[in-house]
């Protein structure tokens, strides 16, 4: 490289780096002759949206809870959790970090807080489908009193019947 330039002036050179679009790396020039590259994780989001469905039929036998607590997880350990109920349409959407501080991309997976015992919860990607396993218990005390009375009748019948036979054969015989 020359030392001067056609004014006979010295030439101060120093060194740059073209960027090479890798969003994970700073450019850093500290002095003149160095050029460092600083690992930097993108503060970038992913929208992470929960849902939550019930297979109850409309919530059939009142045992829907009137809220839910959707979670966020990654690798076993909770991110994020909101609570969700019909007021939001049972979802959430969570903004989340993208990257680790390694720079790999996070993999999120959704759960649900507790589940009623009156649900079994099946999770299918980000939805937590509460299936409903309540079974009421049917009252047979009605019943009972209606088949009670039933008997009743028939027995009731059967005596006049049989009287009316034995009048019947007594008449005859007359």
């Amino acid at each position: 490289m020359p030392k001067y330039d056609e004014l006979g002036n010295e030439i101060e050179y120093y060194i740059d780096e073209r960027d090479s679009g890798n969003k994970f790396y700073k450019k850093v020039i500290t002095d003149k002759n160095t050029v460092t590259n600083e690992f930097v994780v993108p503060e970038e989001k992913v929208l992470v949206k929960a849902v939550k469905k019930w297979e109850d039929n409309n919530n059939e036998y009142g045992k829907r809870p009137e809220s839910v607590v959707l979670q966020v997880y990654n690798k076993g350990k909770l991110v994020a959790e909101e609570r969700v109920s019909v007021d939001n349409n049972w979802s959430y959407e969570f903004k989340l970090p993208k990257y680790d501080e390694y720079g790999d991309e996070i993999k999120y997976y959704v759960d649900e807080k507790g589940t009623s015992k009156y649900y079994e919860k099946v999770v299918e990607g980000n939805v937590v489908i509460n299936k409903c396993i309540y079974e009421p218990v049917v009252d047979t005390s009605d019943i009972n009193v209606i088949v009670y009375v039933v008997i009743l009748f028939v027995a009731i019948i059967g005596v006049v019947v049989g009287i009316n036979i034995i009048r019947k054969n007594n008449f005859n015989k007359i």
